[in-house]
C-alpha cells in the first residue's frame, strides 16, 4: 500500500504560530475565557513571551519535559503557551494528581518541574504554582523570542488513562500536533466565528486538540471544569454566546437524566454543533439529540492519546449511518488488522472484523523512555489499536468494543456495546455496563453479566429484561446475570471502568449469583 503518497503535504505550524497570526489579524478578539477572566489574542501575544522569559530564568530549557496540572482556566493556558513558546515539552496531568503518580510520571519522562495550582511537596520533582510564576513574570517583565523547534521536535506528552495498567507517556512532535489540529478543524468544520465551550479536563487528548483547533481558526474557547453541573453549562453558553460544545457522551446522558428533554432543547438549540469523543457515543443518545436538536450538527469523533481525533461522523447529516463510528478524512487512512492473518482485512460487513488500524502524520512518535511499547503498538507507521471494528462498503467503520472486552460465548462473539444499547432502551434503567466473566460450568468459556443502575423511583423488571434480550440477541448472547449498582464506575474521562467491574465488583456478587 502506497501510504505516503495518499497523504497530503502541508507545512506544519505550531500553536504559537496560530496565536501570533490571530493577534495580528484581530488582536481584540476573545481567545479564551474562564469563569473569571477573558484573554484576547492580543493579550496572549503580549503576555506569553514575558512568561516564557521568566520560565527560562528558573532553568527550563528547550526540550525539557515539564508536567503541568491541567486546571481549566486562563492561568493554565498562559503557562502552557509559554512553555510551548520556548520549545519545552508540556505534559499535562489531571487536577489533584496523587504524589505517588506524579513521581512515577516524572520518572518515566525525566521531568524536573511540576507546575501546579496548589504547591505539592515531592522529593523527586520540584514544584512551582501558577500564581507564583505569573506574579514573578509580571515583575520580571522581559520578553524573549520564540524558539519552538523543528517539525520532528517533541512538543507534547499525553498520558494514557492507565485503565489497563500504569499510564504511558505518548509523545507527539510538532508535525504530529499540527496534523492532529488540522483533523479537528476539518472534521468539525470549525469556523473563526465559533465560540466553543470545552467542559473537559485539559490533560486529555480531546480537550487539548479542541483548544488548539480553536487557536488555529481564530475562534474563541470557553474552558470549564470537566466535573460540572448542568446549570454551569447553561450559564456558560448564555453568558458567552457559545456556538458549539464538546463533551463526553456520559456528560450529556447525565444532563438528559437530570434536566430532561425540554431543558436540553432550551439550552442547546442555538448551538451550531456538539461533538462527542473519547469513543463511540451510544446510538440511543445520538437518536435522541438528532430528534431534540434538529438544527444542531451532532458529531461523533473517535480518538485516542496516541492519535488524537481521526474517525469522524456527523450523524445529523448521515442518519442512515446512525450506528457508525465514522470514517476517515483527508490526511488519515483507516484499515482493519487481523492478528490471525497478520495482515490487513479487505472484506466488508459485520461478519468480517478486525482491529482498527490508522496511518497518518497525527500518529504519536513514541512512548517516552519505553520504546518496546511503541514497537508493539505501531508497525510500519500503522497504529494498530485494540478496538474491534467492521467496515461497510461506503468506508464507514462500526465499533464492537475493545478486543479485551469482546465476550466469547461458546464461540459466539458478543460486543458489550450491543448488550448495553438494548438495556439503555429499557426506560427503568439509568446506566449500564456489560462484561464477560468465566462460565462456572466450564461449557461456554465466558458469559455476559449486565451491571445496571435504576432511574430515580423506578424498579427494573428482570424477567422483562431477560425477555427483551432473548428477542433481540437470542438466549446464547443474552446476559446470564444482572447486578444492580448504585453507580457504574467510570474514570475521570467518564469512560466505563470495565476492568474494575470484571475483576473486583463481580467477585463481590459471584458467589451469590451462582447460588441462585
Amino acid at each position: 500500500m502506497q501510504t505516503a503518497s495518499l497523504l497530503g503535504q502541508k507545512k506544519e505550524k505550531t500553536v504559537i504560530d496560530y496565536i501570533f497570526e490571530n493577534a495580528e489579524e484581530h488582536g481584540d478578539k476573545s481567545a479564551v475565557t474562564d469563569r473569571k477572566t477573558t484573554l484576547s489574542y492580543g493579550m496572549l501575544a503580549e503576555k506569553v513571551p514575558v512568561i516564557a522569559g521568566y520560565i527560562r530564568t528558573i532553568g527550563v530549557k528547550k526540550g525539557d519535559r515539564v508536567i503541568i496540572e491541567a486546571v481549566s482556566g486562563c492561568d493554565y493556558v498562559l503557562v502552557y503557551l509559554a512553555l510551548q513558546y520556548i520549545g519545552a515539552v508540556t505534559a499535562p496531568v489531571e487536577r489533584g494528581i496523587k504524589p505517588e503518580l506524579l513521581e512515577y510520571l516524572a520518572d518515566i519522562t525525566d521531568a524536573g518541574l511540576f507546575i501546579c495550582h496548589t504547591e505539592l511537596s515531592s522529593a523527586k520533582v520540584r514544584s512551582k504554582t501558577y500564581s507564583d510564576i505569573l506574579r514573578n513574570a509580571e515583575s520580571w517583565n522581559v520578553s524573549i523570542a520564540a524558539d519552538t523547534g523543528e517539525k520532528d521536535s517533541p512538543s507534547e506528552i499525553i498520558f494514557t488513562t492507565g485503565t489497563t495498567g500504569k499510564p504511558k507517556a505518548c509523545f507527539h512532535t510538532i508535525k504530529n500536533i499540527s496534523a492532529n489540529t488540522e483533523n479537528t478543524v476539518s472534521g468539525m468544520n470549525m469556523l473563526g466565528s465559533d465560540c466553543v465551550l470545552i467542559p473537559l479536563p485539559l490533560n486529555h487528548s480531546f480537550g487539548m486538540r479542541v483548544l488548539r483547533a480553536v487557536f488555529e481558526t481564530g475562534a474563541s474557547a470557553v474552558v470549564q471544569s470537566g466535573a460540572v453541573f448542568f446549570d454551569a453549562i447553561r450559564k456558560s453558553i448564555a453568558d458567552n454566546h457559545c456556538t458549539a460544545m464538546v463533551c463526553v457522551a456520559a456528560t450529556m446522558e447525565s444532563i438528559l437524566r437530570e434536566a430532561g428533554d425540554e431543558a436540553v432543547k432550551e439550552v442547546f438549540y442555538g448551538l451550531r454543533y456538539i461533538e462527542f469523543s473519547a469513543g463511540a457515543a451510544p446510538v440511543h443518545l445520538r437518536e435522541k439529540l438528532v430528534e431534540l436538536l434538529p438544527d444542531t450538527h451532532i458529531h461523533n469523533t473517535w480518538g485516542s492519546s496516541e492519535s488524537g481525533g481521526c474517525v469522524f461522523i456527523d450523524v445529523s447529516e448521515r442518519p442512515d449511518k446512525m450506528t457508525a463510528l465514522g470514517k476517515s478524512i483527508g490526511g488519515t487512512i483507516l484499515e482493519m488488522w487481523s492478528d490471525e492473518k497478520n495482515d490487513f482485512i479487505d472484506e466488508y460487513g459485520p461478519e468480517h472484523t478486525g482491529r482498527l488500524a490508522i496511518y497518518g502524520d497525527m500518529i504519536f512518535s513514541g512512548y517516552w523512555n519505553q520504546p518496546e511499547l511503541y514497537s508493539d503498538a505501531v508497525r510500519d507507521g500503522w497504529l494498530i489499536t485494540k478496538d474491534m471494528v467492521w467496515r461497510d462498503k461506503d468506508g464507514y467503520f462500526y465499533m464492537l468494543g475493545r478486543a479485551d472486552d469482546i465476550i466469547n460465548v461458546g464461540g459466539e462473539k458478543v460486543a458489550p456495546s450491543e448488550i448495553e444499547e438494548i438495556a439503555q432502551n429499557i426506560s427503568d434503567i439509568g446506566d449500564c455496563a456489560c462484561v464477560g466473566v468465566a462460565d462456572e460450568d466450564g461449557v461456554l468459556g465466558q458469559i455476559p453479566v449486565l451491571f445496571y443502575t435504576e432511574r430515580a423511583g423506578a424498579k427494573v423488571d428482570i424477567e422483562r429484561l431477560k425477555g427483551e434480550f432473548a428477542r433481540k440477541v437470542g438466549l446464547m448472547k443474552a446476559p446470564r446475570h444482572f447486578v444492580r449498582l448504585d453507580e457504574i464506575p467510570r474514570n475521570y474521562m467518564k469512560k466505563k471502568d470495565y476492568k474494575l467491574l470484571k475483576n473486583e465488583i463481580w467477585k463481590k456478587y459471584e458467589v451469590r449469583a451462582y447460588a441462585g
